[in-house]
This record gives structure tokens, sequence and C-alpha cells, in this order.
């Protein structure tokens, strides 16, 4: 029932969506569309316990006030004059990550970053991770298909590689991320083979569905290439047999596909609508593709280079592309030019033109971006090209000019932080990092900021120095005093924080006073009630690694 009635109102939005850039919803005091109907919030069980009875999907947003890409997604889909009607047949439902038993949540639900998507089917299992596309039309046809197939993926992945796939099928494999499926249990050499038998199996007339399924497939071949490397830097490639063969594995599956990533690159190149649809590929990855197909700057690589160059030129001029898209167009530009220069007396040596073409992109960025989604969602972006290019004053500029303006200082803060930690500047880094620490708001928000700031002074304070003893100790006190207080403070995001911290302290146990606050913490976690059970396996973390 609930079906019909769903694809009934998703024909009425299709056929009543414009081309034209969307306007923007009235923003809430909050600052946060989805704290506005229809938006459910924190109770999970009950939200599960609705959705039984009523025999509705969930619609799950996982995300955070503060983080860029939520901001993004934010101002582009959710806030779309037409997603309220698109979801009415479901339940929506807002996870901040600060909200009480959140962090939780993320961990039965398998979330850690922020943002992500989840449709859930009425009795709470997972039917589809969405694509958390900042394109309405492909966010539109990501939930259309997850919701048409019902849970059903592996099905329409067999028929889809045995030549027998639907219009559908091809829809929900290609708008959706099917590969992080848990029944597939995927390895990563395991989705480049299933990439590449369904590339090869696409009718060629779905051209933007076969970008998509290219740019996945592309995306994991970069991302295999990566390990690989990132292997065999270290010296062995392996610590363990299994991790060897996992290795030998993926090395194996790099040179079967090979011979097909330039097919597959030109299936994402294709036309205007196959680049906007597999931009993020583009954006963020195609100079290492180039570099691993191409290693050498020779006809074949400058070839490819053009090819990408041109594509992000248009994708750039498109009147309705975010303001994130259109300031990011330009990384494979800068990527590429960073592969070919030698730094100078440590600054970066890039062409005139390119630096001005980075300046000016930041700064049509500060100037489109009128809401306060869309500037949580480009301004640090462009203090990070700012940087990436080397114009520091200009990166440190931005940022705290924002901070004037922002309702979340905490995270301009850090990045005036690590702008000025990259920059050798460590007294002024240290003050940022405080500065964040004190200002962060938000239950997982404030752990995640006291322990970047614990790491911060790991990393730039000396251990045989009795004042910078006397500071780490008061920011590992201030962690524990917060991790312990709340109920989740190991749980979900908290616990990858949990283990940073271990890593952060470790250098300093030589010293009394560190040793000193996490016996103390230690055996305050013995006493808590259930519930924080985290903590427990945080602490014997240190003592498996011997360091207490």
């Amino acid at each position: 029932m609930w079906t019909n009635k769903f694809f009934g109102v998703l024909a009425a939005a299709v056929l009543s969506f414009s081309a034209e850039n969307p306007l923007l919803a009235s923003e809430s005091p909050a600052h946060d569309i989805v704290h506005e109907s229809p938006w459910r919030q924190g109770n999970m069980e009950q939200v599960m316990a609705d959705a039984k009875r009523e025999q509705k999907p969930m619609l799950v947003y996982w995300g955070a006030v503060w983080c860029p890409p939520c901001n993004e997604l934010k101002a582009e889909v959710f806030s779309h004059p037409k997603f309220n009607d698109l979801i009415k047949p479901m339940i929506a439902v807002y996870l901040d990550g600060d909200q009480e038993q959140a962090q939780k949540w993320g961990e039965k639900l398998n979330i850690k970053g922020y943002p992500t998507v989840l449709l859930l089917g009425p009795q709470g299992d997972e039917w589809m991770r969405l694509t958390s596309s900042t394109d309405f039309r492909d966010f539109e046809k990501s939930l259309s298909s997850a919701v048409a197939a019902s849970g059903q993926v592996s099905e329409a992945l067999t028929r889809a590689e045995s030549g027998k796939g639907t219009a559908g099928d091809w829809q929900l494999l290609a708008y959706n991320r099917w590969f992080e499926a848990p029944a597939l249990q995927l390895t990563p050499d395991g989705v480049i083979a299933k990439h590449a038998l369904l590339i090869g199996a696409i009718p060629a007339t779905l051209k933007i569905e076969r970008a998509l399924l290219a740019a996945e497939g592309l995306a994991a071949v970069t991302s295999a290439v990566k390990a690989v490397e990132t292997a065999k830097s270290g010296g062995a490639p392996g610590k363990t047999k299994a991790q060897d063969d996992d290795l030998k594995k993926l090395e194996a599956a790099l040179t079967l596909v090979r011979p097909s990533v330039p097919a597959w690159l030109n299936a994402v190149l294709a036309d205007p609508g196959t680049v906007r649809s597999a931009s993020g590929f583009l954006i963020y990855q195609s100079a290492d593709l180039v570099s691993w197909l191409e290693p050498a700057q020779n006809d074949a690589h400058q070839k490819l280079e053009a090819s990408i160059l041109s594509a992000m030129k248009e994708l750039s001029q498109q009147a309705t592309i975010s303001p994130g898209t259109r300031l990011w167009s330009i990384n494979p530009k800068v990527e590429f030019a960073l592969f070919r220069i030698e730094p100078k007396g440590g600054l970066l040596n890039l062409p005139t033109e390119l630096v001005t073409e980075v300046r000016a992109a930041a700064a049509q960025a500060d100037h489109d971006a009128v809401s306060i989604y869309d500037r949580h969602a480009v301004i640090s972006d462009a203090a990070d090209l700012l940087e990436k290019i080397g114009d520091v004053a200009a990166a440190r500029d931005l940022l705290v000019r924002e901070l004037k303006k922002t309702n979340t200082p905490w995270y301009y803060q850090s990045s005036l932080a690590n702008l000025e930690k990259n920059a050798n500047r460590k007294a002024e880094a240290l003050k940022w990092s405080s500065a964040a620490r004190v200002s962060a708001r938000g239950r997982a928000t404030r752990i995640q900021w006291i322990v970047s700031d614990l790491v911060m002074n790991s990393e730039l304070l000396m251990p045989t120095n009795k004042k910078d003893v006397t500071k780490f100790v008061k920011i590992v006190t201030i962690y524990y005093e917060a991790a312990l207080t709340e109920v989740d403070g190991f749980s979900g995001r908290n616990n990858a924080r949990a283990k940073k911290v271990i890593k952060g302290v470790t250098p300093w146990l030589s010293q009394k006073k560190v040793r000193a606050v996490i016996s103390a913490a230690e055996k305050r976690c013995a006493t808590l009630a259930q519930g924080n059970d985290g903590c427990s396996e945080h602490f014997s973390a240190f003592k498996d690694a011997r360091v207490l």
C-alpha cells in the first residue's frame, strides 16, 4: 500500500521539478532545517515501533550542525521545495550526533561518518545506504530506486550481472551504495570485480547510470592503488599472512581491470550530464587515477589531464551546481600542478595563473555562500584550497573573518589550529586548538574537540618540560571527565576518539602525573552503571599495548 502511495507522490514531484536552481527554504532559528517538519527527533525505539505499526519505511539522516558536507546536503536537498512531498509516505528521522543515545544508535546502525543517509524497512532492516548526493535529482533517484527494491539488493545485482537487469535494477545499482550492504560482505577487490562486471553489462543507452557505476569503479580502483602503495611504503606488505593475501588479491584485481580503466573514464566524461553526476570522483580522485595510469608526463598523460580539466571547466560554468561543487571543480587542476612542481625555499612553485584562479574561486565561494548552510559547507573548504596552493595568509584571513559570523566557532578555530601547525607556528596552533575545545558545544562534539586539542598538545608539547606536562595533564583530565560523564562516551564516534586518546597519551606515560589521571579514570569506569561498558575496553587497550 505505502509503495503505491510513495510512487504517486514521487511522480508528482518529478513532473513539477524545475531545472532552475532551487530556492532555499527559510531557516529555523536553530539553523537546522532538519529540526523542522517532517523530521522526527531522537527516540529511535519509538520511531521503529511507529514504522512497524504503520508499515512505513524510515529515512534516517545522521549528521551534525557543524559538518560541511551535512550542510551542503541540507542546502541542496533537504531545503529543496519538493523534498517534504518526496518523503511524506515514510518516517524521516534525524539522528544528531549530539543527541542522547545517538552514538549508541550509530554503532547499532554501523554509522561512522557524517553525513550518512539510510533507508530502513518497516521492520528496521537496512534497505540501502543512499548516496549523500548534493543534487536533488540524483537524491530523488537514489531514494525512489531503493524504495522500489525494498531491500532486495542482492537479487537486483544477480539479475544485472547475468544481463537480465531491469531499468529499476540499474537505477538502484547506479544511484546507491549497494556495495556497502552488510549482507554482500564485499572485500575491496570484490568491489572492483563487481563494478567491472556491471560496467560491462549495463546497456549503453543508460549513459548516466553507466557513468555513475564507472565512477564508483574508478573510485574503488584509486583507493586500492593508495592502499597498495601505503602497505608497500611501510616495508613489509602486511602484518599477517591474511593481510599479505588480501594485498595480493588487491594487486591482482588492479592488474585485471587496468586495461578497462580508460574506457570507464571515458564513460564518466561522455557529456556534461555524466560529468555532473560523477563529479565527486572527478573532483577528488581523478588526478590520482591519471598518475597511476600514466605516471610519466607523456602525450597519453597530457591527453587524459586535458580531458578532465576541460570537463571541470564546463562543470564550473553550470548555473545550477552548488557553491561547493563550483569551488572544488578547480581541485583537479591544482592536483595535476602539484604533481609536477618542485618546492623552492619551502614555498610552492605554482604557476601564477593557477594561484590567481584559486584565489578567485575562493572569493566566488565566499560571495555565493549566502545561506548559513552554504557558509558552513564551503568557507572552510575555500580556506583548505588556499592553503593547498601555499596562500596561508589568505586562508587565515578567510577563517578569522568567518569566526565573526558563525554559530559553530570551534570548527573554524580548529581549522586555524591546523593551518598554523602546518605553517610551523606552534604557539598560534595551540592557542586556536584550546579556543576550539572551549567553545565546542554538544555532547559528542565537545568530546571530539577535546580529543583534537589533546592530540595537538601531545604532538607539539614536550613530555620532558614540567610546564608542558602540567598543561597536558589538564587536558587529559578534561577528556576523561567528559567521556565518563556521558552514557555514550565510549560508543560510536566517541569510541573512535577514545582510540586517538590512547595514541596521543602513550608518549606521555613516562610522566607519573599522566599515569595517575588514567588510573583514577579507570577506577571511575569500574563504578559506572551498565551502558558505558566501552570504557573498560579503552583502559584494557592501554594494558594490551603494555603502556601501563
